[in-house]
C-alpha cells in the first residue's frame, strides 16, 4: 500500500513538474485562491463548504482561464528564458 502511495505522489510530483501542466496548476490556484482556502480551512460542515465551492465558482474560472494562461505561460516561458539569458 506505501509503495502503491510513493508512485502515485511520484506521478504527480512529475506532471506538476512539466511546463504546461504546472502551468495550469499554479494558475488555477492563483484564480481559484479564496474559494479553496474556504474549502479547506473553513470551519462548516461538509456541505457548506461544497455548496459555498459551487456557488463561487464557475468554469470559466476552474477550466478555461487556467488553461488558456497557463498554456501562454507554457509557451511564452522558453522565451522569457531566452530573454533572460541574453540581458544577463
Amino acid at each position: 500500500m506505501v509503495d502503491l502511495f510513493r508512485e502515485f505522489l511520484s506521478a504527480v510530483h512529475a506532471r506538476i513538474r512539466s511546463p504546461f501542466w504546472g502551468s495550469i496548476a499554479i494558475v488555477f490556484v492563483l484564480v481559484n485562491w479564496k474559494v479553496l482556502f474556504y474549502l479547506i480551512v473553513a470551519d462548516q460542515s461538509v456541505s457548506t463548504r461544497l455548496r459555498f465551492f459551487e456557488l463561487n465558482s464557475d468554469p470559466t474560472l476552474l477550466y478555461w482561464i487556467p488553461l488558456f494562461v497557463g498554456l501562454g505561460f507554457a509557451i511564452a516561458a522558453p522565451w522569457i528564458r531566452w530573454i533572460g539569458a541574453v540581458v544577463a
